[in-house]
């Protein structure tokens, strides 16, 4: 720990400006950034010694609540940005589905993203369990709950949940999905959200991150623990609204693009540099 601090300390000493989490080091105008939301112990005790920062952002109001409420009017809100070119699919949409093994004419409830305990991915198997039988799971990712949510597969999912190890085709991915489903406890932003309206998914989700903002932008689903929320989510499922994800598509293109994320990047890190 002592070394990463020591080159933190060098690193201040020889930048323009410092962007990290935490207490900033002294040297550079340090831009400190909140990345969870404030019901994450974690996040909300990395920022806690955010005072000597020249700046703050927070990538959403959710985000903006793991700072110290004291701090919380002198920050930035700058949402996250997707380059648009990551979920351009780059074969057919019935090729990647083979790929997969799903049938032609399922429908597809889709997860991507990280398998740990607060993103409650076993909802979705639950969820599976619940739809009629033309629907299957593909749930795209990997980590520490991973072993637990083979379980759940097998104990619930069967052969209609299929669980694939994380890879780089996001467009790809997206494209073979009928639904994206966000379950999760809490998140700063939910990026994966702002993929799947761009690439005119309709998404499920829990009300967190950028979807506590933009709720009219997806079908909010509740439920404390994997058995309720996937009974909401396969109540969600059948419906899909085309004029909401159509939306959901002009409000990302026009607020989380790469360009506007690097345009509000640009400007704060103008204006935070070494005279």
């Amino acid at each position: 720990m002592l070394p990463l601090v020591s080159d933190a300390r060098r690193l201040a000493e020889s930048c323009d400006v410092l962007v990290g989490w935490g207490e900033p080091p002294r040297g550079a105008p340090a831009i400190v950034t909140s990345h969870w939301d404030g019901s994450s112990t974690f996040g909300r005790e990395l920022l806690e010694k955010c005072s000597g920062a020249h700046a703050l952002v927070a990538v959403s109001r959710s985000a903006l609540e793991a700072f110290p409420a004291a701090h919380r009017g002198r920050a930035e809100i700058i949402y996250n940005g997707v380059d648009q070119q990551r979920v351009v699919p780059t074969r057919s949409r019935s090729d990647i589905r083979r790929e997969f093994g799903i049938a032609d004419g399922a429908k597809v409830l889709g997860y991507l993203g990280r398998i740990s305990t607060e993103k409650r991915v076993g909802a979705v198997v639950r969820a599976v369990a619940r739809l009629p039988r033309d629907w299957v799971g593909l749930i795209v990712g990997d980590g520490s709950a991973r072993a637990k949510l083979q379980r759940a597969i097998k104990r619930h999912g069967k052969r209609r949940v299929i669980l694939s190890p994380p890879r780089p085709d996001v467009g790809n991915v997206l494209a073979a999905f009928d639904r994206l489903v966000l379950p999760s406890r809490g998140e700063g932003f939910g990026l994966v959200v702002a993929e799947a309206w761009l690439a005119r998914v309709p998404v499920i989700a829990t009300r967190v991150g950028i979807v506590r903002e933009q709720p009219e932008l997806a079908q909010l689903v509740t439920g404390t623990a994997d058995d309720s929320l996937g009974r909401a989510i396969a109540a969600a499922a059948p419906s899909a609204d085309a004029g909401r994800t159509e939306r959901a598509f002009r409000f990302a293109s026009e607020r989380l693009t790469a360009k506007v994320f690097g345009e509000r990047w640009s400007s704060l890190l103008r204006s935070t540099g070494r005279e």
